[in-house]
């Protein structure tokens, strides 16, 4: 009996693994985006989520953002409706575009800072540069994303940046 279960086991263990393990290459990761403006009375904090994944995925945003905000983020890609999700399947070089507007729409209009953080345990491997801008050659706001987890953004109205991601 021990010679039939220990080779079931075995052949178990192997068919599962790469399912457990997939993820250690770091060919698929995704991570969370998450913005957080002054608490002035209405909606101060946001999320959006990119990443490589073996299925794409998009969120569109919300048509209308909430009535009253001091911060707003989404994903674009210039063409299409605003995303709160892109996750893609696709391997090589990667841009995100990020929008974000600082300030809100809370009276007085004035410029204002919020901050973009991220946790750098997920992000696969690769590199991650943090661009002004929305075309990926804006200058370099951060240069490795993985050793550091925030980034604080001031002014008014809607601002671009791009993250470009590069597969190791």
């Amino acid at each position: 009996m021990k010679h039939v279960i220990l080779p079931f086991i075995i052949s178990l263990f192997i068919a599962f693994t790469p399912n457990i393990y997939a993820n250690d290459t770091g060919n698929f990761w995704q991570t969370d985006l998450k913005i957080i403006g002054e608490n002035l009375g209405g909606s101060f904090e946001e999320s959006v989520t990119i990443g490589v994944e073996e299925n794409a995925k998009t969120i569109e945003a919300p048509p209308m953002p909430p009535p009253k905000y001091s911060v707003k983020m989404d994903l674009t890609d210039l063409n299409g409706p605003l995303m709160k999700k892109d996750i893609r399947n696709e391997t090589g070089y990667q841009e995100w575009i990020i929008v974000i507007n600082p300030s809100g729409n809370i009276m007085p209009p004035i410029p204002r800072t919020s901050s973009l953080s991220w946790n750098p345990d997920k992000l696969g491997n690769g590199s991650y540069v943090l661009k002004k801008g929305y075309d990926g050659k804006g200058i370099v706001l951060l240069e490795d994303m993985k050793v550091v987890s925030s980034y604080d953004i001031t002014g008014y109205g809607n601002e671009y940046f791009t993250i470009c991601y590069t597969p190791y």
